[in-house]
């Protein structure tokens, strides 16, 4: 028997939902994604990773891609992004490394026969001496660096530099 007008005995009272914070989820599952691998790059990441690596600056390779220069900086610091941006150029730069080492005992000899030229003012076979010096003294410095850390690396357990984080990129 109810005991007062306001209380029903026939059905017990309903409750509210109890409020959820700000900072709670819902309990709705999200959307699926798009069906694409993880770490799958999207073509506008696509395109400004190849501006990017054209060396074009962040403003010209976030139009090139068709989106805005906050995007592309935060693709920047999104790990799997990086790592592709980092190993692709150092790809391109050992490409072009490989280029100047295939014709740097060609520009040696120019830069000796120079030196050596008597015919040449004083001030050139001074710059060619000079060239031939800093060459000799950046070689044995980066042949030097190279190699510490080859070996610090290995020491630390760690892959080579040069090597992609995964062997499956896909762009």
């Amino acid at each position: 028997m109810p005991r007062n007008d306001t209380e029903k005995s026939e059905s017990p009272k309903k409750r509210a939902p109890p409020r959820r914070k700000a900072s709670e989820k819902p309990d709705v599952a999200p959307e699926p994604e798009p069906e694409q691998a993880p770490d799958a790059l999207t073509v506008q990441q696509l395109l400004a990773l190849a501006a990017l690596l054209k060396g074009t600056n962040v403003s010209n390779a976030a139009k090139a891609a068709s989106t805005s220069r906050e995007t592309l900086h935060r693709w920047l610091k999104q790990p799997h992004f990086a790592a592709v941006f980092r190993v692709e150029r150092a790809q391109i730069v050992e490409q072009a490394a490989s280029v100047i080492q295939t014709n740097a005992s060609e520009a040696a000899r120019v830069m000796v026969a120079v030196m050596k030229d008597k015919s040449q003012p004083a001030s050139v076979r001074l710059r060619a001496a000079l060239a031939v010096s800093d060459a000799a003294i950046r070689w044995r410095e980066v042949d030097s660096l190279a190699a510490d850390v080859a070996e610090l690396r290995k020491a630390l357990g760690l892959r080579d530099s040069l090597e992609p984080a995964s062997n499956k990129l896909e762009f």
